[in-house]
């Protein structure tokens, strides 16, 4: 059994040194792990006061200590999950904004593209619609022509058959027909026919006398002008009116 410590009446000036209170044979535990029942309360209780004097400042600093790092370490995470949260924020908007302007870039290609092809289909349908309307325009004018050239080969066969007779591509004129020196009225007759004189206009011409001076008519594209004399015979001038201007 270890020495009982002495009274604090028998050292009134003497303080438990920190380091003796720490230390574990000061409290004077036997084997059996139990105080000495020997010691008196007033040693214990003076043990204990220096024990708690000593540690609950120290465990008192380990819990603030933890607590300051355990804040640190939240206020540390919670920044860094900002930041997180910031930098997927920017790299979202930046991939709305770059899939917008792909989005707005293939749509104008596409409206561009669209309009282009659009307008190049709409001028070449309008195109073919002016050609097939200036070529349905023109084609009385085009069927006359052939008509005159058909009936020139037709009916002026002969050296004779052309006494008097003047043909162009779009007119044939005939001059003193009816008398000896000018155009025969079997010519001037198969010519007429051949392109298809108006009878109105026909019987005008047949029915016109010298008084009546210079007339004119026209049917389809063709116009006509005349004059009559009984010594110069019929002087007659058919021909294809202009085309409308295009």
């Amino acid at each position: 059994m270890s020495t009982p410590i002495p009274p604090a009446s028998d050292r009134p000036n003497e303080r438990p040194a920190l380091g003796d209170a720490m230390q574990p044979a000061a409290l004077d535990v036997p084997d059996s792990g139990q105080p000495d029942p020997t010691m008196a309360p007033h040693q214990r209780k003076g043990l204990k006061a220096a024990f708690k004097s000593t540690w609950k400042p120290l465990l008192l600093g380990f819990g603030i200590g933890a607590v300051l790092l355990g804040s640190g370490a939240g206020v540390a995470g919670y920044v860094w999950h900002q930041n997180d949260v910031e930098a997927d924020r920017a790299t979202a908007k930046k991939f709305a904004a770059e899939k917008t302007e792909a989005v707005k870039s293939a749509r104008d290609e596409g409206v561009t593209q669209g309009t282009q092809d659009g307008y190049a289909q709409y001028k070449q349908e309008a195109e073919q619609q002016a050609a097939a309307a200036k070529q349905e325009a023109e084609k009385p004018y085009t069927d006359a022509k052939l008509e005159l050239e058909i009936a020139q080969t037709i009916c002026l066969e002969t050296k004779a058959d052309k006494k008097g007779v003047t043909v162009t591509d779009h007119s044939v004129t005939f001059e003193s027909a009816g008398i000896s020196k000018g155009a025969s009225i079997d010519v001037v007759g198969c010519m007429l026919g051949g392109i298809g004189m108006d009878q109105a206009t026909l019987d005008k011409i047949n029915q016109t006398r010298a008084l009546d001076g210079r007339q004119e008519d026209t049917w389809g594209v063709w116009e006509a002008s005349w004059g009559y004399h009984p010594d110069d015979g019929l002087n007659l001038v058919v021909e294809i009116q202009d085309a409308p201007a295009n």
